[in-house]
């Protein structure tokens, strides 16, 4: 028997996928960005409030095959546009095409070369999800202090390392990704959303979120944050708390809306992939921008619902392809 999901976090899915599209339509002109830096730190959160204990041979069949399959699947399709498209307009972006997937990071400098930066898009965050739930085999059964301890001191590490080094595969984001995770298994353990401990850390947590959407800028792909991350850290359980309460209040079944961010939230995993392909092929790997077209000063929101409307589009059509969806999503 199929366990019934909720829909309060698959609607929680659904807003951070629409922050992730935003963040890639605004960030340029964007003066106030903390605020959808929220989106990778939600993912990172719910996915550790559902953390469940693996042994490292069933992290391997469960937790990490069910990532690294549509990690390898998106890069293919990927790969095999941007051969059409060099063939056709002669684009020449099949090298760095071929350095983002094997680099599988969102960003990597090459000095010395006419290559700035490699990117492999929002695909770091597969890559950082594996990473995550490696670690979490080897910290799921310590104590919470000295898991919370390692996590804040391995974050800090990779936030100045990030300076210096690159390292393929986001292995330094998912130093900074597992604080958020660990945030969202613990929140989850103690009850947070419900109990009276809960309702006494959230003032403090309260503070932490007004300071940073005025002064933070947390990022977790590039390592960075804007105040001490402990400080970000708690901003975010602030609004896991906040997106959290006002969906379970407000939700309603029947409602279009909803629906809407409960499908996109229920095939996070397929609409991110959607989301990669766009931002790789016509941003990142190609100076291509279809909504340049448009004579409007909404450029941008020309930007952004076209993003959305394309990722919405492939992702409904996976859903209705049986094999894809279950076969290389795992989602049934």
């Amino acid at each position: 028997m199929q366990k019934t999901r909720d829909p309060v976090f698959d609607i929680m899915k659904g807003i951070a996928m629409l922050l992730v599209v935003m963040s890639h339509s605004f960030f340029p002109e964007a003066s106030n960005k903390a605020f959808v830096f929220f989106r990778s730190t939600l993912f990172f959160m719910i996915s550790g409030y559902f953390a469940k204990e693996w042994l490292f041979c069933d992290l391997v069949k469960n937790g990490i095959k069910k990532i690294a399959i549509p990690l390898l699947f998106t890069n293919i399709i990927m790969l095999f546009i941007v051969f059409i498209l060099d063939l056709i307009m002669q684009t020449n972006v099949v090298p760095t095409a071929l350095k983002s997937v094997a680099l599988g990071t969102s960003s990597w400098d090459l000095p010395g070369t006419n290559i700035s930066q490699i990117s492999a898009g929002p695909l770091w965050f597969l890559w950082a999800l594996i990473w995550v739930r490696i670690y979490w085999v080897f910290l799921q059964k310590k104590n919470d202090i000295i898991s919370g301890v390692t996590i804040i001191v391995f974050a800090v590490i990779a936030f100045h390392l990030k300076t210096y080094v690159t390292l393929p595969f986001s292995i330094l984001s998912s130093f900074g990704a597992l604080g958020f995770f660990f945030a969202g298994h613990m929140i989850r353990k103690y009850s947070l959303l419900e109990n009276a401990v809960g309702r006494k850390i959230f003032p403090i947590c309260l503070i932490c979120l007004i300071y940073c959407i005025g002064f933070s800028n947390i990022d977790i792909n590039f390592c960075h944050y804007g105040a001490f991350y402990i400080v970000d850290l708690s901003a975010c359980v602030a609004g896991f708390f906040i997106i959290q309460k006002v969906v379970k209040t407000y939700y309603m079944q029947e409602n279009r809306f909803w629906n809407f961010l409960h499908f996109i939230g229920r095939y996070s995993l397929v609409f991110l992939c959607a989301h990669s392909i766009d931002q790789c092929i016509s941003v990142d790997w190609m100076p291509f921008k279809l909504w340049s077209f448009f004579e409007t000063k909404s450029e941008l929101v020309c930007a952004y619902l076209i993003k959305v409307l394309f990722a919405t589009s492939l992702t409904f059509i996976v859903s209705k392809i049986k094999f894809l969806s279950e076969k290389i999503f795992f989602i049934k």
